[in-house]
């Protein structure tokens, strides 16, 4: 049987501590990262979005979200 993409995160996540949506599409063809880290956000798990900048073709300032696994009661 195939592992749920939120399975696939959660492990992502639990290894790494932190994923992006170009990570998550590129490494599990998750399209909709944001759904998946609401599952396991559902589930109990402790996950902070940050806002990341990224320059984009025309130089300009855009924002992207980091999930970030918060572990021992820490939200830093």
């Amino acid at each position: 049987m195939k592992e749920k993409q939120t399975d696939q995160i959660e492990k992502h996540l639990h290894t790494y501590g932190s994923i992006t949506p170009i990570v998550a599409l590129n490494a599990y063809g998750c399209m909709r990262l944001a759904s998946r880290i609401f599952d396991l956000r559902s589930q109990g798990m402790k996950i902070v979005t940050n806002r990341m900048p990224v320059m984009d073709r025309d130089e300009d300032i855009s924002y992207i979200a980091q999930y970030v696994l918060v572990k021992n009661g820490s939200e830093d």
